[in-house]
Order: structure tokens, then C-alpha cells, then sequence
């Protein structure tokens, strides 16, 4: 499989605001099964909801990732309230029981948009479920509905499947990013971890193994400076970390030792903030550690690219 992500698939066409209350349908203009990746890309859920939705016919979707404490909706038209609870309940117990979703309670409630229309005589009588699956493992999935049977395109729900999958996992990844930042946060008197242990390298491992567990994050570097007052690095080389170059014409390193508080991207805000020919990444992490003003270094974790996004979906 190609690691190598097709050049359209680059930048960002927006994220969509989950804050708003807005429900209006746009209409998505350009290839269908370009925008479902590229809003795969973009992690925006919202936007291949829409195109899913608008590519074929139907009156709505559910879609859940998990663990996630509501379903989320997006409903154009009208739909009777107490079928959208039961049949949410029922779409979460096909995940949970046909394909082993973990996380997930049946009598999850739906998070509908105050501007959804309720009517309770439209009660829709065909659904489709599709589950997100890496490998055996269930991530989570969508159910597209309509008042009466439909004949989809199997491709736009095949591209849809592999654009919920890479925005899934980036929300997880974000996720194991917040509870890594929390977790450093807890420790975060690196000076005492320092004070605590007389050999610094012990240290540095200590540090560099916590972080790695708490993020999950497949490359992590500790940043620091040695007697001499050189920048040093361990757990990745300092020729690679330069590779890693963002679009200001500072490369992590300097980024790393000259920041004053955390710094996360992925997804289309990584992809600006670096520079055109940077080491590819697919989620980066910088923590500078600190301690009664002084600096100890930074600690850099970061995630290579996903693979999903390739010719194999097109």
C-alpha cells in the first residue's frame, strides 16, 4: 500500500462549527467522493454527513464514534421525535452487539439541532447501518434513514465509511493528545522529577517512556540542553526532528525551545503550519516544560501519516 497522499487531498475546505445551532443543508460542490475524503482529512464529520446525505437521497443520518456520549444527527427534513430516540437506540445496539463496539450505553441520546423539525406522523421505514471497522475493531459507524426504500451508490458509501474512519481516529488521537497534556500537566514539576533522580538520563527516560504511554503517540523526543549550552535530543535524532520544518522557517526544534505553552495540530491545521517539503505528519505535539520559570526542555510527540487516505479508495 502507497503511503503517499494524492496532492488534491491537500488543505482544507473549512471545518464545520459543532458549536452552532445551524442546520441548514449546503450544497457541497466538486467530486463527491473527493469531498468525502477531503473532509475525512479535515476531520470535519459534519461535512461528510452533508455530502453523504445529499449524494444519495436520503432524509437523514446517526453517526457515532466511540465512546462518544451522544449520537450525532444530521436531518434535513422532518422526522417524528420518538422514532429518532428508538431507532437511536437501536443503531447503537447494532454496533454494540453485531460488531462489538466498546464504550457505547444503548440509551445514548441523539444530539439534534434545535432547528431539526419534529413531526410526529413522518416515521421512517427503511435504514441502512454501516459500522467503521479497523481490522475486527469497531471505531463506530453511521445509519443513513428514508421514508421508504432506496437504492444508494455503493461507492459514495464505501468513500463515506473510509472519510468517517480518518475522522474518527483523529478525534481520537486528539483525545489521547488532551489526556497526555492533562497527565503532563499533573507531573508537570519536572523540576522535582529532575531533583528527585541524580542521573538525568534516567530522567529523560522516565519522562519520554510517561509520555509515550499516556498519548499512545508513536514517536516522542525529549529536547533539552546539555552543560555546554547545545540542544541535544533524545529519543529521536536531531537530523530527523530537522526535517520537521514549519511554514515560519523554524524547524521543531527551534519551535519546541522557544514556546510558552503547549502546541497540538493535526489534520488541515498541521498541514498550514507546515512547510511545503516537512517530514509528513499526522498529528503533532509540543509540551514545554517548565519549572518555577525555568526550562528543562520540551518534550515533541508526534503520529507518521494515516495510510487510509490512497488510491485504493478512489
Amino acid at each position: 500500500m502507497s503511503d503517499e497522499i494524492p496532492d488534491w487531498l491537500g488543505g482544507s475546505l473549512g471545518a464545520a462549527d459543532s458549536e452552532t445551532n445551524d442546520t441548514s443543508s449546503p450544497i457541497h460542490v466538486g467530486d463527491p467522493l473527493q469531498l468525502l475524503l477531503r473532509y475525512g482529512a479535515d476531520g470535519n464529520e459534519r461535512g461528510i454527513a452533508e455530502v453523504l446525505v445529499q449524494e444519495t437521497g436520503v432524509s437523514g443520518m446517526l453517526w457515532l464514534s466511540v465512546s462518544d456520549s451522544l449520537v450525532t444527527s444530521h436531518i434535513p427534513g422532518a422526522v417524528s421525535r420518538d422514532w429518532l430516540e428508538k431507532e437511536a437506540s437501536v443503531f447503537v445496539a447494532s454496533l454494540t452487539k453485531d460488531y462489538n463496539l466498546d464504550g457505547s450505553s444503548e440509551s445514548i441520546d441523539v444530539d439534534a439541532d434545535e432547528g431539526t423539525i419534529f413531526d410526529p406522523d413522518i416515521t421512517p421505514s427503511w435504514n441502512r447501518i454501516e459500522p467503521v471497522l479497523v481490522g475486527e475493531k469497531c471505531i463506530g459507524g453511521f445509519m443513513l434513514f428514508a421514508e421508504s426504500e432506496l437504492e444508494v451508490d455503493e461507492r459514495i458509501v464505501k468513500i463515506a465509511v473510509a472519510g468517517f474512519d480518518v475522522a474518527f481516529k483523529f478525534r481520537m488521537q486528539q483525545k489521547q493528545i488532551d489526556r497526555a497534556s492533562d497527565r503532563l500537566s499533573e507531573i508537570g514539576q519536572v523540576g522535582e522529577i529532575f531533583a528527585s533522580v541524580g542521573d538525568s538520563q534516567r530522567t529523560i527516560n522516565r519522562i519520554l517512556e510517561l509520555a509515550k504511554l499516556s498519548s499512545d503517540a508513536e514517536v516522542a523526543a525529549f529536547i533539552h540542553k546539555n552543560a555546554d549550552g547545545e540542544v541535544g535530543s533524545t529519543g529521536v535524532e536531531m537530523r530527523t526532528l530537522s526535517l520537521i520544518k514549519f511554514a515560519d522557517g523554524q524547524d521543531v526544534v527551534e519551535k519546541a525551545m522557544a514556546l510558552e505553552k503547549e502546541l497540538i495540530l493535526f489534520g488541515s491545521e498541521l498541514t498550514e503550519a507546515l512547510a511545503p517539503d516537512a517530514l509528513p505528519l499526522a498529528s503533532l505535539a509540543i509540551f514545554p516544560l517548565v519549572h518555577e520559570s525555568k526550562r528543562y526542555g520540551a518534550m515533541i510527540m508526534a503520529n507518521q501519516p494515516l495510510d487510509l487516505l490512497t488510491e485504493k479508495h478512489i
